[in-house]
């Protein structure tokens, strides 16, 4: 979450006119982010909301995320769904850019994961697997903004920034991704990006899952791999261990792996290391040409991918 557009007073109150809400008293733009702009808005009653303005995204390709997170809200899983306004619109536009609404959730991010709370993340990701293997969201099409003709394409791209050993690695990772999906493991519409930033903690307790904009149909096994390596493995200390039999645990409560899944898990965490070492590889260039984002430094899922090789 971060600001690339500034708002006004004027737009922020002309938008919540479309809704039976009351008037703006403050607001504030988020500071820390990657792609979209957040404002945290004050209404008069006290309540809080947050206002998200989609930098990349189009009007078109937010419609399934809508569904998806509507759907998770349905089930009790606590993910906000975006307000509907007085024509029942959730979508909506402010600064000629596609804009949604949500009530604030309370609770924060946090920095270091005890594995209580990486059991909560573990029921709660199988909930969401759960869900969208069955209706009415196993209907719902959306293409993994981060699969492997992404992965490929992303190679090609940052190649001129890596060695030959590197190149050589990440390409191995891609080849491995093509054999993990043709061992038939449970697919799903995953989160993909499930990380601590992602989640709101109150008290002890998971009370949002956020940021669902780089979901998409994949194994359900690499978003369990995606969330451990950050959750568990990203943190380099005496509970990392702990943390990940904490996360296991949880999910397999609620969806319990199958033989091929378990003997597929440290492939999944490979596979995992790359993606996000490719994604932030792929940011710090982009942004280095002009385009919008926080750089987040691919150092770190370097190092992880080389650990998980090293140390399977």
């Amino acid at each position: 979450m971060a600001v690339y557009t500034t708002l006004t007073e004027s737009e922020i109150n002309s938008l919540l006119s479309r809704f039976t809400l009351p008037e703006l008293h403050s607001f504030q733009g988020a500071s820390s982010g990657v792609e979209n702009t957040t404002y945290f808005l004050t209404l008069n009653s006290g309540v809080q909301y947050v206002l998200t303005v989609f930098e990349t995204l189009s009007v078109d390709s937010l419609n399934p995320y809508i569904q998806l997170t509507t759907q998770l809200h349905l089930r009790d899983l606590p993910v906000p769904c975006p307000l509907v306004d007085m024509d029942g619109r959730a979508l909506q536009t402010i600064a000629n850019k596609p804009a949604l609404l949500f009530i604030r959730s309370p609770g924060k991010h946090i920095e270091h994961s005890e594995p209580e709370i990486c059991r909560q993340v573990g029921i709660n990701l199988a909930k969401i697997h759960d869900a969208t293997r069955t209706a009415p969201l196993n209907t719902l099409v959306i293409a993994n903004p981060c699969g492997l003709t992404w992965m490929r394409e992303t190679l090609a791209l940052v190649n001129s920034s890596l060695d030959k050993s590197e190149i050589k690695i990440l390409q191995s990772q891609i080849d491995l991704s093509v054999d993990l999906g043709a061992r038939g493991l449970p697919r799903a519409i995953i989160h993909g990006d499930l990380f601590r930033d992602n989640v709101l903690v109150h008290e002890g307790t998971i009370t949002a899952l956020i940021d669902f904009y780089n979901a998409g149909e994949d194994t359900a096994l690499i978003d369990l791999a995606i969330t451990a390596n950050d959750w568990c493995y990203a943190q380099q200390d005496g509970e990392v261990e702990h943390r990940v039999t904490a996360l296991l645990e949880g999910y397999q409560k609620i969806r319990p792996l199958s033989s091929p899944e378990v003997s597929s898990w440290q492939d999944s965490l490979t596979i995992a290391a790359a993606r996000l070492w490719l994604s932030r590889q792929r940011r710090l260039i982009l942004v280095n040409h002009g385009g919008k984002g926080t750089v987040k430094n691919p150092f770190e899922y370097q190092q992880l991918l080389f650990c998980h090789l090293n140390h399977p």
